[in-house]
């Protein structure tokens, strides 16, 4: 019975032992920022920076509310949440955010990652990630 079951199972190619297994090329891999995240590498006079772009359509849905909801807010709101007597056109404004190194100011303290959004004329929200 036993040497059924063999004879069966090297019939399905079934073999003991891994020396028949030839092992598979390992894929060649970037350890660069852009192997973790799309994006692109831009080089300038003053050094290469990465950038990441989001793009959110208009009828996006972050929470209860699509992208395109906050364009219709009370332009006088927006003002008086950006400490403004005026009113603030949202679709006219970039709104910023950066991450730095640190909070002590002066020397020492870098900016590494800067975000920069903003609408489009279809109603979208588009997000770019500077590193």
């Amino acid at each position: 019975m036993f040497l059924d079951l063999r004879h069966r199972l090297r019939k399905l190619g079934v073999q003991k032992g891994a020396r028949h297994i030839t092992p598979r090329p390992r894929p060649k891999r970037s350890t660069g920022l852009e192997a973790l995240i799309d994006g692109e590498i831009v080089d300038t006079d003053y050094g290469p920076f990465f950038v990441h772009v989001e793009r959110y359509a208009p009828d996006y849905l972050h929470g209860a509310y699509t992208v395109s909801e906050l364009l219709h807010q009370s332009k006088w709101v927006a003002g008086r949440l950006a400490d403004h007597d005026e009113e603030i056109d949202l679709s006219k404004t970039v709104f910023i955010d950066t991450e730095t190194t640190g909070l002590a100011g002066g020397t020492g303290t870098l900016a590494f990652l800067i975000g920069a959004g903003a609408f489009e004329e279809d109603g979208a929200f588009v997000v770019r990630q500077f590193f």
